[in-house]
């Protein structure tokens, strides 16, 4: 261990902090419970910057499974350079999808192909976000919020 607030004449440490840039698919692992009437992902030590694709694992509860997810929550210190693709394709029917402090600066609209269930986003937290609605105004036809900050 270093000891930081020494000085030690001669020696110099060299501190290297990996940070994994992912350009092509990322498995992320999902601890799945049951929250009131939603039936949530809630992703484990995943930090990184991800790009586009994401694959998601986990062990569902009993007789539950992706089909069964309605809330998905990433926060930081995840970074997201776009929403992931297959989000809702794999989880065809999350109500409520959010990406909290994650470095957010666009969404596309490939992101949001099959959003039908959607009705809550929260992007909260991503200051350089700008919204178009033709993000996901088609596919996301039940869509009732959009949290901004």
């Amino acid at each position: 261990m270093i000891d930081y607030t020494t000085v030690m004449k001669g020696e110099i440490y060299y501190v290297l902090l990996l940070v994994a840039i992912v350009s092509s698919t990322a498995t992320i692992k999902c601890n799945f419970e049951k929250i009131s009437s939603y039936y949530s992902c809630n992703p484990v030590g995943v930090v990184g910057v991800f790009n586009e694709e994401i694959s998601v694992n986990g062990s569902h509860l009993s007789s539950f499974s992706d089909d069964d997810v309605t809330y998905l929550r990433f926060n930081a210190p995840t970074t997201f350079n776009s929403v992931p693709t297959k989000v809702f394709e794999n989880f065809p029917h999350i109500q409520i999808f959010g990406l909290h402090s994650v470095n957010l600066t666009s969404l596309s609209t490939k992101a949001f192909k099959n959003c039908f269930k959607l009705n809550s986003l929260h992007v909260d937290g991503n200051e350089n976000l700008t919204l178009l609605s033709s993000s996901f105004a088609e596919e996301c036809s039940n869509l009732k919020n959009i949290y901004m900050s």
